[in-house]
C-alpha cells in the first residue's frame, strides 16, 4: 500500500508536480551562484524538500523584503 501523500502548505497547482530536493541539494547545486547559496542557506528549512520554483520564490522574498 502506498503511502498518503502529506499536504504541503507551500505547494501551489503549479508546483505540484515538480521534483522536490533537500536544501543540501540546492546548496551544492550549480544552478545558483554563491550569493544565492548564502540566501538559501537563511531561507530553507533542513526538514523540508522545495521544488526549484518554491526555493526561488522564497529567495526572492527575502532579497526584496522591506526594511522597517
Amino acid at each position: 500500500m502506498a503511502a498518503k501523500k502529506t499536504p504541503n502548505p507551500q505547494e501551489t497547482p503549479e508546483t505540484q508536480n515538480e521534483v522536490r530536493f533537500a536544501k543540501r541539494q540546492f546548496l551544492t547545486s550549480a544552478r545558483f551562484t554563491g550569493k544565492q547559496k548564502d540566501v538559501l542557506t537563511i531561507v530553507l528549512d533542513e526538514s523540508q524538500r522545495y521544488t526549484a520554483t518554491e526555493a526561488e520564490r522564497k529567495m526572492n522574498e527575502f532579497i526584496t523584503r522591506s526594511v522597517n
